[in-house]
């Protein structure tokens, strides 16, 4: 009979666990594992507190940072 062949078994994806995340490093004073707080009104999310407060502007846009807020991811 023809179109009948042999069905394959799927093969399965293998799962990546990570139990630890992935370090998180402020770019300006390059602490890692701080808290980074988010720009706006850009967005980006790059700087601890500390170094945000003495930028006035984001370190990856260069757009005048009106406020920080913290982030809890």
């Amino acid at each position: 009979m023809e179109g009948k062949g042999k069905v394959e078994e799927p093969q399965s994806i293998p799962v990546v666990s990570s139990t630890k995340p992935q370090s998180v490093r402020c770019v300006e004073c390059r602490e890692e594992d701080c808290k980074l707080v988010l720009c706006i009104p850009c967005g980006h999310r790059v700087m601890c507190a500390a170094c945000a407060s003495k930028r006035s502007t984001c370190s990856v846009c260069l757009q005048e940072i009106k406020q920080t807020m913290n982030t809890f991811l």
